[in-house]
């Protein structure tokens, strides 16, 4: 596949203007595309739409956007601000083209005038396009709205734009997120979860881009040392939950919650302390409401939150005493139809179960075995939830007599000689089937004891 340039389109685009004089722009616009596509051109970062240049009578390329972004830099109106955004919101190439020939730089160099119209071009134009940011420039934005929390009446407004360019800037950026945390971002970021409660979400948002491994230039990205940042200097935990009582509560708000507590659950005493600050509390009341019960997206992250702090012992207990137990079976039961939100739910019962065989009896009375034949069988064909059924299945029935029996009694045997068959689930399977002590089960490759290293008993 060959790349090609903007100037290589143009030289194309001119040559076949040359030979078909009669052809209307439009037309020499596709025979250019066919031309090039055919010879194996890749024209994916190329602006080679009719709609997006003309040419005039010199032969000269006038492209929409840059007209656009002369047009604002000469009158920074709202209107002409909006006619840019939307030309450079219509694809990445757009974006990339423009910066290539000055906006961003403009943008830039006039930012320190505070003018609202320039930080939301500036937004637009770093959508998936982090790479145009310098360290100088993450500096002069830090020092632009880093003075603006404490004192101007219109700080929502403007907090807003900052938490929308940390979030473009840090996506898919690793290096990025690193400088940002350097010039204190997050500290920022958290000190706007409790001075503007309606900026909560994004807040929860701008937060966790510190959180991901998104770079696939970068190996080892620095996400879990972000998370210790966040919670160890700046008190993210209960930050968090205190920046959440202060807001309207409402899905998008309870959603934020748990997904940005899930992320900072990375060590045990992040964990516990989730527990101290109240977040069960704030789930087991919401559970309790039947609009907030019913809404996939709102289960799965309370679910993703259970997981990794159900990664502490000691708050498996307490999940336990709670009844998140009960509740996610009763999810799982509800939620029979989604697949993910089973998937979901089987996986974090694994993980609050694992260890705590005293818990097994309470799940298998909630109708542990009926409720997973069924996903087994609903969800035949799904990968994921079969191994997150069986992954289930063995930590439940480790120590479980009781429970391995009720398996086979609801035929689950069926269902795992089954799955044993297919590529993808034959190991696990297999595993699944000698755990609940069935004749059925076969190892992929029979212990003889006549390779490998022996037992030397005395």
């Amino acid at each position: 596949m060959i790349i090609a340039s903007q100037k290589l389109f143009e030289d194309t685009y001119l040559e076949n203007k040359e030979i078909f004089e009669e052809m209307s722009h439009e037309e020499i616009v596709a025979e250019t595309v066919n031309q090039l596509t055919s010879q194996g051109v890749n024209l994916k970062n190329i602006l080679c739409s009719a709609e997006d240049f003309s040419v005039d009578e010199d032969n000269v390329f006038v492209y929409k956007v840059l007209s656009a972004s002369d047009k604002f830099f000469e009158d920074l109106s709202s209107e002409n601000a909006q006619n840019l955004i939307n030309l450079m919101k219509k694809d990445l190439a757009t974006r990339v083209f423009a910066a290539k020939h000055g906006t961003y730089s403009k943008l830039i160099d006039q930012l320190k005038t505070n003018n609202f119209l320039l930080f939301e071009v500036l937004i637009a134009m770093l959508e998936k396009q982090p790479d145009l940011v310098s360290k100088a420039d993450m500096e002069l934005i830090m020092g632009i709205f880093g003075t603006t929390i404490g004192e101007n009446q219109s700080k929502d407004v403007i907090m807003k734009y900052f938490l929308q360019l940390v979030i473009n800037i840090c996506t898919l950026h690793e290096e990025n997120r690193q400088a940002m945390v350097a010039v204190q971002a997050p500290e920022l970021i958290v000190k706007v979860l409790i001075s503007c409660p309606k900026l909560f979400v994004l807040s929860c948002s701008a937060l966790r881009v510190f959180l991901l491994d998104d770079d696939v230039r970068v190996p080892f990205g620095k996400a879990h040392e972000h998370a210790q940042h966040i919670v160890g200097h700046f008190e993210g935990i209960s930050k968090v939950i205190e920046g959440y009582k202060l807001s309207s509560k409402d899905l998008n708000c309870n959603i934020a919650l748990f997904s940005t507590l899930s992320k900072f659950c990375v060590r045990n005493e992040y964990c516990q302390q989730c527990v101290d600050f109240g977040a069960f509390e704030i789930a087991t009341e919401l559970l309790n409401l039947e609009d907030m019960r019913g809404n996939e997206k709102f289960v799965i992250s309370v679910l993703s939150f259970l997981k990794t702090a159900g990664g502490n012992d000691d708050v498996k207990d307490k999940i336990a005493e709670v009844g998140f137990l009960k509740s996610i079976m009763a999810i799982l039961d509800e939620f029979s139809h989604s697949e993910q939100v089973c998937h979901a739910a089987l996986v974090t019962l694994s993980v609050v179960v694992l260890r705590k065989p005293q818990y097994s009896k309470q799940v298998f009375d909630f109708k542990f075995a009926q409720i997973v034949v069924l996903l087994l069988d609903r969800y035949s064909e799904s990968i994921k939830v079969q191994n997150a059924a069986f992954l289930a299945i063995r930590t439940l029935v480790n120590r479980s007599e009781e429970g391995k029996q009720m398996l086979i009694a609801n035929g689950v045997e069926e269902y795992l000689q089954k799955a044993s068959e297919i590529d993808e689930l034959k190991q696990n399977a297999n595993d699944t089937l000698r755990v609940i002590e069935s004749s059925k089960g076969t190892l992929s490759e029979p212990w003889t004891g006549q390779q490998g290293d022996r037992i030397a008993h005395d």
